[in-house]
């Protein structure tokens, strides 16, 4: 019997990073990959990788196939930062890149210029809130944007925008967003 052969394939570039990350998260991904090599290809439990893969902080999602007779073939989309959050103390900040969807895909040791500064805790409902109306805006209004916040990280009620030329406007609720920008 053949030995099953891995295939890891990004099916979504990530912008927001130099190419060679592409290959540190490829090797992420292998290695979290459970051990084929013997393994009949018919028990290969491809729904089971992909969830164990979507897992990883940097995985959106998942697609693990079968390519017979001896191939597992894994597509990933990435997830891509959108924005920055300051975590941890003032003495001894965090910068988490946050996506989308409010999750942290990284850490690093100093913001990346220009990026939008998200104000409330990412995965709350002010956090998921601020980047949800930030992300119904046109990309012309999203580039003038320098941050953007919920006044409470319990609401969703009352989003901030604050503009890269300083002016702030008082969002609301992300319902009508559409109306509104």
């Amino acid at each position: 019997m053949a030995e099953p052969r891995v295939t890891c394939l990004a099916s979504v570039a990530d912008p927001h990073s130099p190419r060679n990350r592409r290959a540190a998260r490829i090797a992420r991904v292998t290695a979290a990959l459970p051990p084929l090599r013997g393994r009949p290809l018919v028990s290969v439990d491809g729904p089971a990788i992909a969830r164990n893969l979507e897992a990883l902080p940097g995985v959106r999602t998942a697609e693990v196939r079968r390519g017979w007779p001896t191939t597992v073939a894994v597509l990933i989309s990435p997830r891509v930062p959108v924005a920055v959050w300051q975590a941890g103390s003032r003495a001894h900040p965090r910068w988490q890149l946050i996506d989308q969807d409010s999750k942290v895909v990284a850490e690093v040791a100093t913001p990346p210029a220009g990026w939008l500064v998200l104000g409330t805790a990412p995965g709350t409902v002010g956090g998921r809130a601020a980047i949800a109306v930030w992300r119904q805006l046109a990309t012309p209004v999203r580039a003038q944007i320098a941050s953007v916040a919920s006044v409470s990280p319990t609401s969703d009620s009352a989003v901030i925008l604050t503009l890269r030329n300083s002016a702030t406007v008082l969002w609301g609720s992300q319902e009508q967003s559409e109306l509104k920008a």
